[in-house]
Order: C-alpha cells, then structure tokens, then sequence
C-alpha cells in the first residue's frame, strides 16, 4: 500500500513537474509577447512623437513666415498712411496760406511773399 501511495505521490510529482514546466513555458510565452507588445507601443509612441514634433516645427515656421508677412505689410501701411497723411497736410495748409494771402489782399496788408518757407 505504501509503495502504490509512494508511486501515486511519485507520479504526481512528476506530472506536478509537468504541470510547473508547462506554466513556466506559457508563462515565458507570454513574457515574450508582452515584451514584443511594450516594444512595439514605445516604438509606436516614439514615431507619435516624432511626427507631432516635426508637425509643430512645420505650423512654427509657416506662422512665423506669416507674421513677418503681416509685420512687413503693416510697415508698408504705415509708411503709405505717413506719406497719404503729409501730402494731405501739405494741401491744407497751402489752401490755408492761399486763403489767408487773399484775406490780407483783400484788407490791403502786405502778402507773404510765395517764396517764403519756414
């Protein structure tokens, strides 16, 4: 009886071992594919990255050529503005000093001469 309980024991040891082999080679198995996974999710997430990093180099240089653009145009605006505004004040003020010669012509004063500048 002892002998027949000492080879059950014995085979269950061994299918015990079995068993053990078995879920250490399923276990491996699944170290290697989950391995495999992570390698591939950080290779995966590196390229995200990458792409992300050259689109935002990319929309960087684009806006910055945009806004020199628009500086470069509100100067020429400005400049234009400056120039529009002069010619209109030079106009006033000579309709001004034509005015003010015939008020004085009118009065009998003596006119500025023509030749006059400031």
């Amino acid at each position: 009886f002892f002998r027949l309980v000492a080879v059950v024991a014995q085979g269950a040891k061994r299918y015990d071992v079995k068993m053990d082999l078995r879920k250490r080679l399923d276990q491996a198995q699944r170290d290697l594919e989950l391995k495999e996974a992570v390698k591939i999710q950080n290779h995966t997430r590196i390229t995200v990255d990458w792409h992300a990093k050259s689109e935002l180099q990319a929309h960087t240089h684009v806006r910055r050529r945009r806004e020199k653009i628009m500086k470069e145009e509100v100067a020429q605006a400005a400049t234009e503005l400056r120039i529009s505004r002069r010619a209109k004040l030079k106009d006033l003020l000579t309709k001004e000093m034509i005015e003010y010669k015939e008020e004085l012509k009118t009065k009998g004063i003596v006119a500025i001469p023509n030749d006059y500048q400031h």
